[in-house]
């Protein structure tokens, strides 16, 4: 091995050097190395494979920035596993010496590139956590998913290139350097840079980490100390503690796998390595792929979603083997008991009409007896057996004046609301069934032992959680399955049976084929038409309203950089302005609405020219502006205005013709239930089922609003809010089912994607037509959106910028939702009445071409910003913000013709007009006097006879 000694010379370049880098001798070594390669590569392929698939598969996951970052770890580690085996083992176990200096570069690239690409993956994943932990608040509009592509693409592209970089020329053979101690042709500056690089991402990766272990540390120490003052509601926020464990994890088999061979890297650089330490550099490596094969487990299936994921996939697994083993026997059993299911629900309604009914819907069952005779007889709120195996029945709720509230029981459904879809039943139709039980209420409910109110204890259904729902097939091939069964109980069975068989299969059919049924799926719910009225209406009024208003500084977000955040701003100003040891919940009294005139707010909305207004009911803070029954002492009933401020402006509003919208935030920052459940990691829904969804309910059954803007939805995921089934009931049985609007905030996944309409962000602006509706929401406070008594002119917006927003956002087809925050008292201050009476005054005028008004083909001219446009069926509308100097308007857009007419709102007569010289027309607009004030911001030229 004397070439191993000769470093300066040529033969350093040779295939043959190759050779004193092979440095495992014995058969043992050998062996031990492929062992380790193989079992580690091995269960790296199969557990990162896995990860993609899980992510992948769901439409949920794989749209999130943060699964994106996991995948492109998982990917790096697979790519890792495969190159770095492969080579390896042919390296030091088989001793391949025929392969030439480009071929090993090539695969030394390989494995550096995969293996940076893993710890920039994971840098990116370190990154998302910290940005959500220290800016939960704009989390959403920071990390979005094509930013997440953008990173991921730059990191791929700069981890191959500095790997490739001595296959292109930087090695110790083209430059004639000093070699690498460890790697053959690598020169030993590279090693460096490349050390000094990956040092860089392990040194990022635990900063991010360790200043989230902090925060939890922070938060952890907090609640011990202020575990008292749960009751009070001003304990602060929990981090996650499964969170916080996986990191630990994570830092820690980072650190051990890593820490080895950079050291013997860096050693190598400054002193000569003997064939030992290159010995324990080889087996060292393996920890690498250690390190890799560890990730997917301690970090990507310690998440919750994925999880999830892994159980259905496994649950889906053992289903599909079960039913490969079930017998044709009992499949036939099956359906039958669906179709006694169907005969059950329904007898009800053809109890007046006919007595046979119930006696053949007893017989429909295929071999008939005492039982299905029995099951018949039983009372919808004792069908045990037709729930199905994965579904259980409660009992009835407490009583009727707890369901006449539409109020939840322990599990948190509200009485007399229809479950979802569940496994084996055919649940619109049993929901037909008891919308007619409820028609027919009076014999039935005194059969059944005493009276019930309209709304009275129905049934409850509960699914079995550790399953997925079986979401139901087609409505028709369902109600095709029940038709061949009748038709077969009637071929078979006398005139009456089949005669009733088909009246009990006509009742079930008509509430079904009545209107569309929704399931409890963002497939299904997503697929709902959105009501006109919200397309129609453009312009909306936003008011922000709560215990926040008291304090009136910094923004309606107070309470959290108070007692979350510990922000020194926020706690010298209390300390300044109010007593020591003041809470939170001291402000709610103070939260008088003295000056609250409900009628006066919709007058005020009416000039504005709003066409609806949202009010918030509940923010974070969980203070609720109406008597919540779930919400005791902490609502405007018990105490402050001691008022029901919800009815009081619904009903102004209603009078005045301006639809109602209520915004609900889904979490509470400090809500002792919703920290429990945070830190179970989401996997209990205690403040779910007794807080929000009740709220939900109740705020839907008591003031039928026409619109939910939901908010707070971005730490969890839908499976623990519930949304889909609450968005379920809600189209289908709600008073509100055809009316009502929803927008897209209903799960940390939601935004953009799933919901009614979207808002995607506060203050969205797509910059391109989007195919969906959508609404920008904005405020003429630009820093809050609660009054706040520190604000100043120079942070308002004023009448140019708010007319400019919408008619940017009309013109791209959305809505526009502009925010006050009133007083404590309940004042909407003047500089807020100004704006909003300017904004009603240019609608008097230009309204034509936003009300009702759908996008142009083109939605603003290429040249400028300051023309955009609006239609209605054949007409245009040009709405142009600067009055230009020489009185001609020129557009380039609309392609004019003989038959065109120029009008221009607000304006009497017909206005002139010649093509122009390249494309387009020229408009003459009226003549306008100087004036020292400023002009009106935009006006409306309508377009007749354009294409």
């Amino acid at each position: 091995m004397d070439i191993c000694k000769t470093h300066e010379n040529a033969s350093k370049c040779s295939v043959n050097t190759m050779e004193c880098f092979m440095v495992l001798s014995t058969q043992t070594q050998k062996i031990s190395i492929a062992t380790l390669c193989g079992l580690f590569g091995t269960l790296c392929i199969f557990e990162n494979s896995l990860v993609l698939y899980l992510i992948f598969s769901s439409p949920g996951t794989r749209k999130k920035p943060s699964y994106l970052f996991i995948s492109s770890l998982a990917l790096a580690d697979i790519l890792a596993s495969i190159i770095f085996v492969c080579s390896f083992v042919n390296f030091h176990v088989f001793n391949e010496t025929d392969v030439s200096k480009e071929m090993f570069l090539l695969q030394l690239g390989g494995v550096n590139t995969s293996f940076s690409a893993s710890l920039s993956s994971l840098l990116l994943t370190a990154l998302d956590r910290y940005i959500s932990i220290s800016r939960p608040s704009e989390y959403k509009l920071l990390m979005t998913r094509k930013r997440a592509w953008i990173a991921l693409g730059v990191l791929w592209v700069t981890c191959a290139t500095i790997a490739s970089l001595p296959l292109l020329g930087w090695n110790c053979c083209t430059l004639d350097s000093t070699c690498s101690e460890l790697f053959p042709f690598v020169d030993d500056n590279y090693v460096s840079s490349w050390i000094c690089f990956i040092m860089v991402l392990v040194g990022c990766i635990v900063y991010a980490y360790t200043h989230v272990l902090w925060r939890a540390h922070q938060h952890v120490a907090y609640m011990e100390k202020h575990q008292v003052q749960v009751g009070k509601q001003n304990t602060r926020m929990r981090m996650d503690v499964m969170l916080a464990k996986t990191l630990v994890m994570v830092l820690t088999v980072l650190v051990l796998c890593w820490s080895p061979v950079l050291v013997l890297m860096i050693y190598s650089i400054f002193a000569r390595l003997s064939n030992h330490l290159r010995k324990v550099f080889a087996f060292c490596s393996t920890l690498c792929l250690l390190n890799s094969m560890v990730n997917p487990i301690i970090y990507a299936l310690r998440s919750k979603e994925l999880y999830s994921s892994l159980r259905m996939l496994c649950s889906r697994f053992r289903r599909q083997l079960k039913a490969s083993e079930e017998s044709p026997e009992a499949e036939s059993t099956h359906k039958s008991s669906m179709i006694e299911t169907v005969c059950e629900d329904v007898h009800a309604t053809l109890h007046k009409s006919s007595t046979f009914s119930r006696k053949t819907c007893k017989e429909s069952k295929v071999g008939q007896g005492p039982e299905s005779s029995g099951a018949a007889e039983t009372p919808p709120t004792r069908m045990k057996d037709a729930a199905g195996p994965h579904v259980r029945v409660l009992e009835p709720g407490p009583g009727p004046a707890l369901a006449a509230r539409g109020e939840r029981g322990l599990w948190g459904q509200p009485h007399g609301l229809p479950p979802g879809p569940f496994n084996g039943v055919d649940a619109e139709a049993q929901t037909a069934g008891r919308n007619a039980q409820a028609a027919t209420a009076g014999q039935s409910r005194a059969g059944r032992g005493g009276r019930r109110e309209e709304r009275g204890r129905q049934p409850r259904y509960q699914a079995d959680r550790s399953l997925e729902p079986a979401a139901p097939g087609p409505r028709w091939r369902r109600l095709a399955v029940a038709s061949v069964a009748m038709a077969a109980g009637a071929l078979t069975s006398r005139g009456k049976m089949a005669a009733g068989g088909l009246l009990c299969l006509a009742a079930a059919l008509g509430p079904v084929l009545a209107a569309p049924r929704y399931r409890p799926d963002w497939a299904s719910l997503d697929a709902r038409p959105l009501p006109a009225w919200f397309d129609q209406a453009k312009v909306g009024v936003f008011v922000h309203w709560g215990v926040f208003s008291v304090p009136a500084w910094g923004s309606e977000w107070f309470w959290w950089h108070w007692q979350g955040e510990h922000r020194p701003d926020y706690q010298r100003f209390v300390q300044r302005r109010y007593p020591p040891d003041t809470t939170y919940a001291d402000f709610a009294p103070h939260f008088t609405a003295h000056d609250f005139q409900p009628r006066k707010w919709a007058q005020l909305f009416q000039q504005a020219g709003a066409r609806y207004v949202v009010l918030t009911t509940k923010h974070h803070e969980g203070f609720t502006n109406w008597g919540s029954p779930v919400s005791w002492n902490w609502n405007s009933v018990d105490t402050g205005p001691h008022r029901d401020l919800v009815g009081e402006l619904g009903q102004a509003l209603r009078e005045s013709n301006i639809r109602y919208g209520l915004y609900h935030s889904l979490l509470e920052w400090f809500n002792p239930l919703y920290l429990a459940d945070k830190e179970s990691g989401f996997k209990t829904q205690n403040f779910v089922l007794k807080k929000t969804m009740p709220e939900l309910y109740d705020l839907v059954l008591k003031y039928k609003p026409d619109l939910i803007w939901s908010d707070g939805d971005w730490e969890a995921p839908e499976s623990y809010w519930n949304s889909t089934s609450f968005l379920a009931w809600l189209y289908n049985d709600s008073p509100v089912k055809d009316t009502v609007v929803v927008n897209d905030r209903w799960c940390n996944n939601c935004s953009c994607h799933h919901g009614g309409y979207y808002n995607c962000a506060d203050k969205y602006k797509p910059g391109t037509l989007p195919t969906h509706k959508w609404e920008m929401c904005s405020s003429i406070d630009k820093l809050s959106w609660g009054y706040r008594s520190n604000m100043n002119i120079a942070e308002l917006m004023d009448e140019a910028s708010i007319i400019e927003e919408l008619v940017q956002t009309v013109s791209f087809g959305g809505n526009y939702l502009l925010n006050v925050g009133p007083t404590k008292e309940g004042v909407i201050v003047p500089i807020f009445q100004e704006r909003l009476l300017a904004l009603g005054t240019w609608l008097d005028t230009n309204g034509e071409a936003i009300y009702e008004s759908k996008p142009w083909r083109v939605q603003m001219e290429n040249s400028t910003d300051t023309v955009w446009y609006t239609s209605k069926g054949p007409v245009v509308y040009a709405i142009f913000l600067i009055w230009p100097r020489d009185n001609v308007l020129k557009l380039s857009s609309p392609i004019p013709s003989p038959a065109t007419q120029v009008t221009m709102l607000g304006f009497a007569g017909t206005l002139k007009w010649q093509k122009s010289p390249g494309k387009g027309l020229l408009i003459t607009l009226p003549y306008m006097l100087p004036s020292p004030l400023p002009p009106q911001s935009g006006w409306t030229v309508k377009l007749e006879g354009v294409k």
